[in-house]
């Protein structure tokens, strides 16, 4: 989900990523993307309560990182 905002976020707005930089973040993006969902299926088979934790831990680190995305002016 959050690959696809970031690909929406990455055409429509200069501000967020500028053109010449549109094909690296989305590079890294996707790599980061695939990483994580590789590593799903082994985060599904953890102990009760690790999964709903490792949600938590990068529903947080989003929020962090949303902080950082430049204001519309």
């Amino acid at each position: 989900m959050s690959f696809l905002n970031v690909y929406q976020a990455s055409f429509g707005q200069n501000i967020i990523f500028p053109f010449y930089k549109r094909a690296t973040a989305i590079g890294i993006c996707n790599l980061v993307a695939r990483g994580i969902t590789i590593a799903a299926p082994m985060v599904a088979e953890l102990p009760k309560p690790y999964p709903a934790c490792v949600m938590l831990f990068f529903s947080i680190l989003q929020l962090i990182d949303v902080l950082f995305l430049p204001t519309y002016s």
